[in-house]
């Protein structure tokens, strides 16, 4: 019996526990939007950061191996990279997977050259907050995010991508 007033106390509260809104989530880096700095490892340990990349345009994309639409853009997005090589624009992968296994073997299968990220803790992924999967943010030299492009890029629409990078101001070449 003395334990009444306490649950009567709990009950009474809970209506207006799940009443609570919840948290919103981030919201990911928008068009004109500073890019968010990310610190991540390579497949060899060596932390990377976005401060590494600025004065030249970069294309951020934001993958995992369990995702089938990310697979088919990796030799797209490799084409393209190996198109802008010469023009300084830094292609980086982020990939999300927990294990680093299976995206190892992606990359290898791919023949991928970008520079390859891992973000198994979700640390980069908590921040920009990809809307889908593959998400790729393409940046200025200044680091502003000039466009966020959601789901796997056809041929078309990396072709497309390919032109604007082209007309952008060239970086330093790698």
């Amino acid at each position: 019996m003395r334990f009444l007033p306490l649950c009567l106390l709990l009950l009474s509260a809970a209506p207006a526990a799940l009443a609570a809104p919840a948290a919103e989530p981030p919201e990911p880096p928008g068009v004109g939007d500073a890019a968010p700095d990310f610190a991540l490892p390579d497949a060899d340990g060596v932390t990377h950061s976005l401060a590494e990349l600025r004065g030249a345009p970069a294309v951020i994309n934001f993958w995992a191996s369990w995702c089938g639409p990310c697979l088919s853009e990796l030799p797209r997005l490799e084409e393209a990279r190996a198109t802008l090589q010469e023009r300084g624009v830094a292609f980086v992968l982020i990939n999300l997977d927990r294990q680093r296994g299976p995206a190892l073997g992606a990359l290898k299968r791919f023949d991928q050259q970008m520079l390859s990220l891992f973000d198994p803790r979700g640390q980069a992924a908590a921040v920009w907050a990809p809307p889908a999967m593959p998400t790729t943010w393409v940046l200025g030299a200044d680091g502003r995010v000039l466009e966020v492009l959601t789901g796997a890029l056809d041929d078309e629409a990396m072709a497309a991508l390919v032109d604007r990078l082209r007309a952008l101001p060239s970086g330093p070449a790698p």
